[in-house]
């Protein structure tokens, strides 16, 4: 992890969840990061003097691009996107796909117009397509398997991933595509406004709430922890290596396993309400 020491790390997202433990992992290697962040931030980094926060709308590209040439900025992390609950997916897809894309456009250019070699844009396993081959790999993915959605969010990321590879080409840059299944771990949010669904099951059961699961609950999810996405993604840019890769462990988890794992492990009899009615997921 040599790379990072004295690198002048860019990191969008900075105020969220995964952003926080970036900007925390980069300053303990020895990284100067600048956390850009919307509204608010999460918690207190320990070595303040490696890094400045700084508010931000990542959809004005001059002020993106003022940031990166005034910070001297060497790699960039774009972590930031526009997402939520299955609720506000449905009611925002145009505006969640709008926003997603202006925004890696942005970074893509401010990366070009200085000069940024190595990019990171965030991006996620809800990309393949459901019909796909467990383990999922990284070949299965929209060029094998391209299937349209009304879901904002994951067009977002699918073409995202489509402008960074063109980017890397035309310009030689260097673009990184990680694609993390669910991801838990200290300092997420529970609010139901998010679309994790760890925090959402330790809420309901804490509050004595049902945890309802639309299907039979047989569905599975890899899930990863946040410390360990984070330390993958830096290994990979530092590598140079893996511009495309899954993030997950081997073990795969139903969706009612786990809800009576987290209800075993607070202390509760799991309340447990299934939805056959309506398609494989979680509300």
């Amino acid at each position: 992890m040599s790379y990072w020491k004295n690198n002048r790390v860019l990191v969008t997202g900075a105020g969220g969840f995964i952003g926080a433990h970036m900007v925390e992992e980069l300053a303990r290697l020895g990284a100067y990061t600048v956390g850009v962040y919307l509204e608010s931030v999460s918690g207190v980094f320990s070595n303040q003097e490696q890094v400045k926060m700084v508010q931000l709308d990542l959809l004005d590209y001059f002020k993106v691009a003022s940031l990166c040439k005034d910070e001297r900025i060497g790699s960039i992390l774009h972590l930031a996107a526009l997402d939520g609950n299955i609720e506000f997916k449905i009611k925002n897809s145009a505006r969640i796909m709008d926003e997603n894309l202006r925004m890696a456009s942005n970074i893509l250019n401010a990366a070009k117009q200085f000069h940024i070699q190595n990019v990171t844009l965030m991006s996620s396993a809800e990309i393949y397509a459901s019909q796909v081959r467990s383990p999922i790999v990284e070949e299965d993915d929209h060029q094998k398997y391209f299937h349209y959605s009304e879901n904002g969010y994951v067009l977002s990321k699918i073409f995202t991933e489509v402008l960074g590879k063109l980017y890397a080409k035309q310009f030689q840059m260097n673009v990184f595509l990680p694609r993390p299944t669910n991801v838990y771990g200290p300092g997420d949010k529970f609010d139901a406004s998010t679309n994790r669904v760890i925090p959402s099951m330790i809420q309901k059961v804490l509050r004595k709430d049902p945890i309802e699961i639309w299907g039979d609950g047989s569905q599975v999810r890899g899930f990863i922890y946040v410390k360990d996405l984070v330390a993958a993604i830096l290994s990979a840019m530092a590598s140079g290596k893996f511009q495309v890769l899954n993030i997950a462990t081997d073990e795969s988890t139903s969706i009612l396993e786990l809800a009576k794992t987290i209800s075993r492990i607070i202390g509760v009899k799991p309340n447990i309400r299934l939805d056959t009615t309506k398609p494989a997921g979680l509300q």
